[in-house]
């Protein structure tokens, strides 16, 4: 309740805009059919299952679209907070530490410099996807993996790029694993394919300098040497 509060719905603003067109063309998909968006937002339409779920449950919930996904968010945020209390008292052992964090990620800081906040003020796909891998990792912590790998697909399902960075975390636990286990060959072709990968993704692709500096005007948070002290500092905490 505190969090419904504190962080205000942002449904005529922001990533939400182009998320209630696409929610609303899986109810009816003759909607909005000469839009442009639909040119090159096609691939991020289709590489996630939100937009079908969220289409479903708010056809099959009795309000309008608005009040169906607050009442969506507010249980997503029991679902969230619930994550973070488990996933604290597995680490640590004390529900306290998960009270504090679950209050300090209500204040609407910047993550470094990215775009997104702590925690996401409407039901967007990848706040969503965070809660999954929050109790994705509570059941690994477990040993109930296959629950903590169900949870992992559902998280890669709903936001890619979201459900990357926990397997990402779940590759690096297995790289420890190994070399507690002395697997030093395994090791060495997983930290190969890592810096092959890197390498790749490090390559600065052909852009005209025009598009660059709409981008960098535009989308400061996405280059690191615009950031803010400020942001600087937020990731540091």
């Amino acid at each position: 309740i505190l969090g419904m509060i504190i962080l205000p719905s942002q449904y005529y603003s922001g990533d939400m805009v182009v998320h209630l067109q696409f929610i609303k063309q899986a109810q009816n998909p003759s909607l909005f059919s000469q839009d442009y968006t639909n040119q090159f937002l096609t691939p991020q339409r289709y590489s996630t299952i939100y937009y079908p779920v969220i289409a479903w449950l708010t056809t099959a919930l009795p309000f309008n679209l608005y009040f169906d996904l607050r009442l969506l968010y507010f249980f997503f945020l029991v679902f969230f907070f619930l994550g973070i209390l488990r996933v604290t008292k597995e680490l640590n052992g004390s529900l306290w530490v998960g009270i504090i964090c679950s209050l300090f990620l209500m204040f609407k800081v910047h993550i470094g410099g990215a775009a997104v906040e702590t925690i996401e003020a409407d039901l967007v796909p990848r706040g969503i996807s965070i809660g999954l891998a929050l109790w994705s990792l509570v059941y690994f912590s477990k040993r109930e993996y296959a629950w903590s790998v169900l949870l992992l697909a559902l998280s890669v399902a709903i936001h890619v790029l979201t459900g990357f960075y926990t397997v990402f975390f779940y590759l690096l636990y297995l790289l420890l694993v190994l070399v507690r286990k002395r697997q030093y060959l395994i090791v060495s072709l997983f930290l190969s394919a890592f810096l092959v990968l890197l390498t790749f993704s490090a390559y600065k692709w052909p852009l005209e300098s025009v598009w660059l500096a709409i981008l960098r005007f535009r989308n400061d948070y996405a280059f690191y040497d615009l950031w803010s002290l400020t942001a600087w500092r937020n990731l540091l905490i």
